[in-house]
């Protein structure tokens, strides 16, 4: 960050417990889910059993008590309220252990149960459209250095592993490959290329590519040299998505060392390189980046709460971190309480 960079923790909260009853299914009619900014699901405790909703706009958290989410690892979808819901993997020191999924609709409480087990980690998971769609497919990046992923319908049995002709290169920062979907579409970023996941049948995956974005060059030269990157993908609106890179200014999993963004705004249909255009600023929106989805709203500042041309981000931190694209500052925001023992995990909802 900037000489003028301050890191001010904000550790105001407002503490509200509420039984399971009054919110689960959570509301979602009242006026600041209306602004269309996301909430953040906080799960901790041993074996995840803790969880509290945090909103940005008022800067309180109310307690949960929802039994559907204990002992789960919870990810963003971008179709209506659904999330994926994964078993949590207890035992780190263990390789390969089996986890179940399930998806959840936070708003109707409607669930769907995925009837296959997964064996291994998961560093990210989608779904390819709404759950309700019979075409639905569940999409897996077990690690995030690996040149392959695993899909399946909702209703199969089985993963199937497609790869592609990309490994990871620790010598010249190419990124881990990251995947969203949106609009029915669904989307992977490798190295410095976007390419659609287009389903052929039940058992076929083709990774069409789309456009390249030459960021290599200039990345390393200004204002600092970058030690590590990574990459999102943030639906915007219809045919327009952002491509959003952190750059650490050196290599760590923690999101606190991030030095800036760059954003890349990708205009979908012209499948050339003139559709993408490296931006300035992100005007009236806000970018809300995690390790378990991301996503974005409009934000003027003064009705919603957000901050306008801000980007909210977490990763492997008790706190998230509000990016302010004019000035390079960066404001940590404690959503609760520290957690003193246990595990922890966060999540857009």
């Amino acid at each position: 960050m900037g000489e003028s960079s301050e890191k001010t923790l904000t550790t105001s909260f407002s503490r509200v417990s509420v039984s399971r009853e009054s919110r689960f299914p959570l509301d979602d009619d009242d006026d600041d889910d209306q602004a269309g900014h996301p909430r953040l699901l906080v799960s901790h405790g041993p074996y995840l059993k803790k969880h509290a909703l945090y909103n940005i706009s008022k800067n309180q958290h109310v307690d949960l008590d929802v039994p559907e989410l204990a002992s789960k690892e919870v990810f963003f979808t971008s179709y209506g309220n659904w999330v994926v819901l994964i078993d949590l993997i207890i035992d780190s020191l263990r390789p390969v252990q089996t986890c179940g999924f399930c998806v959840l609709n936070i708003t109707s409480g409607e669930k769907i149960r995925i009837p296959h087990k997964w064996h291994g980690r998961v560093f990210q998971c989608i779904l390819s459209g709404p759950p309700t769609e019979p075409d639905c497919h569940l999409i897996i990046l077990p690690e995030p250095r690996v040149n392959h992923l695993y899909y399946c319908r909702l209703d199969d049995g089985h993963f199937i592993e497609a790869r592609w002709n990309f490994v990871y290169n620790y010598n010249t920062k190419i990124t881990a490959p990251t995947a969203a979907s949106f609009g029915g579409k669904t989307y992977l970023w490798k190295g410095d290329s976007l390419f659609e996941l287009v389903f052929r049948g039940d058992r076929k995956l083709d990774f069409v590519p789309l456009v390249h974005v030459a960021v290599a060059d200039e990345l390393f030269r200004w204002p600092v040299k970058a030690r590590r990157v990574e990459d999102f993908i943030v639906p915007v609106e219809y045919g327009e998505i952002l491509v959003v890179r952190a750059v650490f200014d050196r290599y760590t999993d923690l999101f606190e060392n991030v030095a800036y963004f760059k954003v890349f705004r990708i205009i979908m249909g012209n499948g050339n390189k003139e559709c993408v255009e490296e931006l300035t600023s992100i005007g009236n929106r806000a970018l809300f980046l995690g390790k378990h989805g991301s996503t974005a709203c409009f934000a003027d500042g003064s009705s919603s709460g957000v901050r306008r041309n801000s980007i909210y981000y977490y990763w492997d931190n008790q706190d998230i971190f509000v990016y302010d694209f004019e000035d390079r500052s960066t404001t940590p925001l404690r959503p609760c309480p520290p957690v003193r023992s246990g595990i922890f995990s966060l999540c857009w909802v």
